[in-house]
C-alpha cells in the first residue's frame, strides 16, 4: 500500500498486536519497513517531531512501543488519527519567535506496533493484524536465512514499477466510502484493491531464491 499514496485518498493504519511479548511484533514491523516506501521507524516520537517528519519526508512511519508511550499522549494520538484521509490530513502549529501560523500536511502510510489494544480512535481507523506466540509444534522460515539481497531486489523492482500505477483507484476507493458501509469493512475493500493491483505489477517479476545448499551453510 505505502507505494500507492500518491494515487489513493484513503490509507487505513496497520496495527500489529499481540497479548503478550516475543509474537513477533517487531519482526513483521521489521519486515514491513524492508518493503515499503521510505520507512522510517520509531520507537518513541513526540508530535512535534512526527508532523514536522512527516512534512518534510513524506514517509511511512513505523512506530514500535506504542503501548510504552502512546497511551496518555492524545495529542499524538491525534495526529496519527486525522492523518488517514488526504483530506484532513492538516493540522496547524505556530512556528518561529513571533509564532506565525502554519499548516503542516501529515498524510502517509503508517503502522504502529504495541502490546493489548491500542486507543479506540486508532482501532477505528486501522486494520488489525492480532499475533500470537508460535506454538512448539509449529515450524517456521527464519527471516535471517532470507537472501542477502532479497530485500534489496524488491525495493528495487518496487520502485521501477509504481510509478506505472493508474490514478483510477483513487476515485474508486472514495466511491466505496460514500456508500454507507462501516468503516472496517471499507478498508478491507481497499486493501483488496491493493492486493489485485499488486498482483497485475507482480506478475512479471523474478525474486531470488538462494540454494538450499547455501540456506544450510548459512544457518550452520
Amino acid at each position: 500500500m505505502t507505494w500507492f499514496m500518491d494515487v489513493i485518498n484513503v490509507a487505513p493504519i496497520a496495527v500489529i498486536t499481540a497479548p503478550e511479548k516475543r509474537c513477533g511484533k517487531s519482526q513483521l514491523l521489521f519486515l514491513i519497513g524492508k518493503l515499503a516506501k521510505q520507512a522510517l521507524t520509531a520507537s518513541n516520537i513526540t508530535p512535534a517531531a512526527l508532523f514536522r517528519a512527516v512534512e518534510l519526508w513524506r514517509p511511512t512511519l513505523l512506530i514500535d512501543e506504542a503501548d510504552a508511550f502512546m497511551k496518555e499522549n492524545e495529542e499524538l494520538r491525534g495526529l496519527l488519527n486525522c492523518g488517514h484521509t488526504r483530506e484532513s490530513a492538516y493540522v496547524v502549529r505556530t512556528v518561529g519567535e513571533d509564532h506565525m501560523p502554519k499548516l503542516f500536511f501529515v498524510w502517509g502510510a503508517k503502522a504502529i506496533a504495541g502490546i493489548g489494544h491500542l486507543a479506540d480512535t486508532l482501532m477505528d481507523r486501522s486494520i488489525s493484524l492480532e499475533l500470537r506466540r508460535k506454538l512448539p509444534s509449529e515450524q517456521i522460515d527464519k527471516l535471517r536465512y532470507a537472501a542477502p539481497d532479497l530485500f534489496d531486489q524488491l525495493q528495487m523492482w518496487l520502485e521501477a514499477n509504481g510509478r506505472f500505477l493508474p490514478a483510477k483507484p483513487r476515485y474508486a476507493f472514495l466511491e466505496n466510502l460514500s456508500k454507507g458501509k462501516a468503516r472496517v469493512r471499507n478498508y478491507w475493500r481497499i486493501f483488496k484493491t491493493y492486493l489485485k493491483l499488486s498482483e497485475h505489477l507482480a506478475s512479471s517479476v523474478q525474486i531470488y531464491s538462494p540454494p538450499y545448499a547455501m540456506m544450510k551453510k548459512n544457518r550452520g
